[in-house]
């Protein structure tokens, strides 16, 4: 398989999730088989079998709850919601599918309303692209060994909790991780960036639940150290403030108070703001408060560095 064709099958899997098309693992995520390189997928009460994607084509096919085979040997309608014990009614187990089409079709209504057509597609993309790594990193693919070579037992990938191992809250866990990720990955790379960010945040995720004590540990010391960077920065910041108050200057605080230390009237004291700020005095005139209030004026902001500082 292609580079591209493997892009293609990661995001049809996204694509087919927001509408209610998921990996199919059987009663509380313990497994299906299938042939390697085939997946099965559940849509409602209907099951199908995906081939690999070949040539631009993912050749699909619907199989029977009777020719699906579970991990621990028994066939997907001999359990409770499978099969002829999955209800009866033209709407029988459409409950999922219907569930993911309103959300994914919310989304995309939130993002018509913010900005059009353009936040319809962004909205659209996010949301594919986090179901992509969803389909992904919520579901363990184990290559069987043995007797059973050439299959692949597809399970739910199950985080820990007090009442024990859950395939809803890993689900959640790294549904988390993916929109996050998306979300950054969009604001910063557009349609690219929500590919990626999704499919770094989700992996991130699938990490962590597989290594809990190396994830806990390693969000310890990211924490230790931004505490102790933020530290040291305070600490320098104070020195570099009481070094230049012996001076008798103040350029570690507000640059307001520094420039109008020698005013007397309110009027001067803004005339003379905008003397030594070198700014075009007609454009500051009458708007003395904006200018000597505004967000961030000191040595130490970020203001000045993105071009703006007057």
């Amino acid at each position: 398989m292609s580079m591209l064709d493997s892009l293609f099958a990661y995001m049809e899997r996204g694509l087919g999730f927001t509408v209610g098309m998921t990996p199919e693992t059987g009663p509380r995520g313990i497994g299906v088989e299938s042939r390697a390189g085939y997946e099965v997928r559940s849509w409602g009460s209907k099951t199908y079998e995906y081939g690999p994607r070949v040539d631009g084509a993912s050749p699909v096919r619907p199989v029977k709850h009777s020719n699906v085979r579970l991990a621990d040997g028994s066939l997907l309608d001999s359990r409770p919601g499978y099969g002829a014990n999955a209800g009866k009614g033209p709407l029988r187990g459409l409950g999922g599918p219907m569930l993911g089409i309103g959300m994914s079709s919310y989304f995309i209504y939130q993002g018509y309303q913010e900005n059009g057509m353009r936040g319809a597609f962004d909205a659209g993309v996010l949301d594919v692209s986090a179901s992509a790594a969803i389909g992904k990193f919520a579901f363990d693919r184990t290559a069987g060994t043995g007797a059973k070579a050439g299959q692949t037992v597809t399970s739910a990938t199950k985080a820990w909790t007090p009442l024990g191992r859950s395939a809803l809250v890993g689900m959640g866990v790294v549904g988390f991780g993916a929109y996050t990720g998306a979300t950054i990955g969009q604001d910063m790379m557009g349609t690219p960036g929500a590919i990626a960010g999704g499919f770094a945040g989700g992996g991130l995720m699938k990490w962590g639940l597989k290594n809990p004590k190396t994830a806990i540990a390693t969000a310890l010391v990211a924490g230790g150290l931004k505490m102790v960077g933020e530290g040291a920065y305070d600490t320098l910041k104070s020195g570099y403030r009481r070094s230049q108050e012996r001076k008798g200057l103040d350029t570690a605080g507000d640059t307001a108070a520094f420039y109008t230390r020698q005013a007397v009237t309110m009027r001067q004291r803004a005339m003379q703001s905008i003397h030594k700020s070198h700014t075009n005095a007609r454009s500051a005139l009458g708007q003395e408060a904006t200018f000597m209030h505004m967000p961030e004026r000191n040595y130490f902001s970020t203001y000045r560095k993105r071009g703006n500082m007057v």
